[in-house]
């Protein structure tokens, strides 16, 4: 333990810390409360204090203006109005990153090629390699990090349709023949 003076109400206090300045919440609040002027319940004295009409208010309705029930009903349409929009805006920066992840994949494949035949155009797709585990389908990579993306991007191959097909009809006859 360690004899710290407070900063607040200049007592003396132990504290288990070096850094601590203040020997109790009270005191953290009160030294906040001074920096900042404009907060806390003196703030809102004054605030009634320099407006009348808001007083003079809340004594006909015998409660704060705020607690009626259309100035209610206005809050609400104000809150459902900006939560529709941050709920629109929320789903155009997912689209956007959904087809900026998309286009990454498919820079990707064009990149490497089919790994049978060579083609870089047409539909290519990732097809896991036999033997290892699959976390996903890269084409539901959704929200995972670029770098779970590319861990599961490393234990696959490039391939166009047609091999792709090709690859697994094989492997689904050796599968029927070894049964």
């Amino acid at each position: 333990m360690i004899d710290q003076i407070c900063q607040e109400c200049q007592t003396p206090f132990l504290s288990k810390t070096p850094r601590a300045r203040f020997c109790s919440k009270k005191c953290v609040r009160s030294a906040w409360l001074k920096l900042r002027p404009g907060y806390g319940l003196a703030a809102n004295r004054r605030y009634l204090a320099s407006d009348p009409e808001h007083r003079e208010r809340a004594i006909q309705y015998g409660r704060a203006y705020s607690q009626r029930p259309e100035v209610k009903e206005r809050k609400r349409e104000r809150q459902r109005a900006s939560y529709h929009r941050r709920a629109e805006e929320k789903r155009k920066r997912y689209a956007a990153f959904y087809a900026s992840r998309k286009r990454f994949l498919n820079a990707i494949k064009t990149t490497c090629g089919c790994l049978d035949c060579g083609r870089t155009d047409g539909t290519l797709a990732f097809d896991h390699r036999p033997g290892v585990t699959k976390l996903f389908e890269l084409s539901d990579c959704g929200q995972r990090s670029l770098r779970v993306v590319l861990a599961e991007i490393d234990k696959c191959d490039v391939r166009c349709a047609s091999c792709h097909a090709k690859r697994h009809e094989a492997v689904k006859r050796e599968l029927r023949q070894t049964a």
